[in-house]
């Protein structure tokens, strides 16, 4: 939203957050920080950010949600709002908006365990819990699908209908997209099986 370093003098500096390339970027090397604040902090500690979401072009930008989904979720000590003041956006002239301006933001606290794991065993859990959004979000889309095409549905017209609606960066992200698919209707109680090859949801 603000570039720091050399924006009026000196040279852009490599960890300026405010340099990066691109959301994706941002939200990686932020991460990397709030991750390196962890280990800085005393056990039973807390440790955070202040940050507020952004739109531009159109497009919502809600760096606070990305945070917390990118951070240990069991660690999470308060999600504090606040008026933003003297914000950017106050001093300029825009036209007919269908939104309210952006004009608070969020702190962002953590607290570190009294009980220390390695950094291995911490970085484990969080990608179980990746995982497991993972997972979660195949099985809406699974839902999602076996409602529309009337609560059940042979196994192939199920993967057109996810080839044809479901978002291409998550197709394209995972290549083994139909198994998690047959995996999904096998192991969640959401669904059941009828016949071979066809299945419905669950009553």
């Amino acid at each position: 939203m603000i570039v720091y370093s050399g924006a009026v003098w000196g040279e852009a500096h490599p960890n300026d957050l405010s340099r990066c390339v691109d959301d994706d970027d941002f939200h990686e090397k932020l991460q990397a920080v709030l991750l390196n604040q962890r280990e800085a902090t005393k056990p039973g500690g807390f440790y955070g950010t202040i940050i507020g979401d952004w739109r531009r072009n159109g497009r919502y930008t809600s760096y606070q949600a990305e945070a917390l989904a990118r951070m240990p979720r069991d660690e999470l000590a308060a999600v504090i709002i606040k008026a933003q003041h003297n914000e950017m956006s106050s001093f300029k002239s825009y036209g007919r908006m269908k939104l309210p301006m952006i004009s608070h933001e969020y702190i962002l606290l953590w607290s570190r365990p009294r009980h220390i794991m390695s950094a291995l065993s911490t970085l484990s859990n969080m990608a179980r819990e990746q995982a497991q959004r993972v997972r979660s979000t195949w099985k809406a889309i699974v839902r999602t699908v076996l409602v529309g095409l009337g609560g059940k549905a042979p196994l192939k017209d199920i993967y057109d209908a996810i080839a044809k609606n479901a978002p291409a960066e998550k197709l394209a992200s995972n290549t083994t997209w139909q198994a998690k698919v047959r995996q999904c209707l096998q192991l969640s109680s959401d669904f059941t099986w009828l016949e071979r090859g066809v299945w419905a949801l669950a009553a």
